[in-house]
Order: C-alpha cells, then sequence, then structure tokens
C-alpha cells in the first residue's frame, strides 16, 4: 500500500465582493489569509490565487515555505467576471488542481 498524501486547497481572492480587502485585513498584526496559511504552516498547502501579492507574500514568507501558491487561470477569473456564467468556477478550479497537482492517492482537504 503508498504512502497517502494529505494536500489542502484554498482558494484565496484579491478582492472579496461583501467585505473590502478581507484578506488583507490586519488581525494581531497578521493579513487574514495568513491566519489559515500559518496553522497549516507544516502540511502540504495549494493555494490557487488571482493576487501576486498573496503569492509574493507566500514566496517571502519563510513561515509558509511549504505553501505552493500559484496564479489563477485566466479562464477561471474570466468565468468568475462573466455576467453571462451565473456559477461559481470553484469545482473547474477544484478539477483543475487535481489533475495538476495530485494523484489517485491523495487526501484532499478543500478549504473554502
Amino acid at each position: 500500500m503508498k504512502n497517502k498524501n494529505i494536500k489542502f486547497f484554498i482558494i484565496i481572492k484579491e478582492k472579496s465582493e461583501r467585505i473590502k480587502n478581507k484578506n488583507f485585513v490586519l488581525l494581531n498584526k497578521l493579513p487574514l489569509f495568513k491566519h489559515l496559511l500559518y496553522e497549516l504552516k507544516n502540511e502540504d498547502v495549494f493555494v490557487d490565487t488571482d493576487s501576486n501579492r498573496i503569492i509574493k507574500e507566500c514566496l517571502n514568507d519563510k513561515k509558509l515555505s511549504k505553501v505552493h501558491s500559484y496564479i489563477r487561470e485566466k479562464k477561471f477569473v474570466n468565468l468568475e467576471n462573466s455576467k453571462s456564467y451565473n456559477k461559481s468556477p470553484v469545482l473547474l478550479m477544484i478539477y483543475n488542481f487535481l489533475n495538476k497537482f495530485c494523484n489517485d492517492e491523495d487526501i484532499i482537504v478543500c478549504s473554502h
């Protein structure tokens, strides 16, 4: 039996819809988005984001060395912004993550 890897998949947007700059609001001197990432800092974490700022902060923060942040594919950003597409592209983004970064043995945890 192969070892099973646990991978965490997290979606973080630059611009929140209901609360302005939600992910960058400071709580105890730490941006909101980092609170979850710090909790998972020893895990295999994948962050799908439309934010270059989040990617830079993940790359420059030594506590987040196990975090794999990557820029959201343009087609998903376009779907999010489309007035004619009235669904969330989240399931497509999860499918994309599974195809790119996972194998059949992995255990996936999604936090959204």
